[in-house]
């Protein structure tokens, strides 16, 4: 299931703040829907689901392995063993990553890296991916205005990253590529 297929109504976007997270967290974990999210697997394009509730910053984002090491395969060489190496590095570090506003004092709270065919959960003949989730605290979330997005830097095979973000406010989508890189949160 799609973030946006989950779109807060109308009706209950100026609800408690509360029940708002609640819904971000079922949307971006699929508990509201019995449909598991499943973007279509697309090499160079990417999909991250951004959700803002007061000082909590979570962010999902799942690309194919081809775009993070170039192949979609559990790691046959040394070569490719350095390389799954690095980019699990790079992945363990998500402030690296995506910056949120450094005037909001955020702090990275929890992230964790999916990539079962990496950790030896999947074998796969075709396409693999990863999902990589992180979770921010923020001091001053009222100055929480952006998150720039530095994935292409460290990742490029990345083209395209497809985003969602569920804020109080509202929803909206964007598409980060070339020297668009900044996520707008105060829409």
């Amino acid at each position: 299931m799609q973030l946006g297929a989950c779109l807060v109504p109308r009706s209950m976007r100026m609800t408690v703040a509360a029940r708002v997270f609640s819904l971000m967290a079922m949307c971006l974990l699929g508990a509201a829907s019995p449909v598991s999210w499943a973007a279509p697997h697309t090499h160079g394009v990417s999909h991250l689901e951004v959700a803002l509730d007061g000082p909590r910053l979570e962010l999902t984002w799942r690309a194919a392995l081809d775009d993070v090491v170039g192949f979609e395969h559990a790691p046959r060489t040394p070569a490719q063993q350095q390389q799954v190496a690095q980019a699990m590095e790079r992945l363990r570090q998500p402030q690296a990553l995506f910056v949120p506003s450094a005037v909001a004092a955020c702090e990275l709270k929890t992230s964790q890296v999916s990539a079962p065919l990496w950790q030896g959960g999947a074998t796969t003949a075709g396409h693999a991916d990863l999902t990589l989730q992180a979770q921010w605290a923020c001091g001053q979330p009222q100055q929480l205005l952006q998150l720039e997005v530095l994935v292409f830097e460290s990742f490029k095979r990345v083209r395209q990253i497809n985003t969602q973000v569920v804020t109080a406010r509202g929803q909206h989508k964007i598409t980060l590529r070339g020297k668009v890189r900044i996520v707008a949160l105060n829409r």
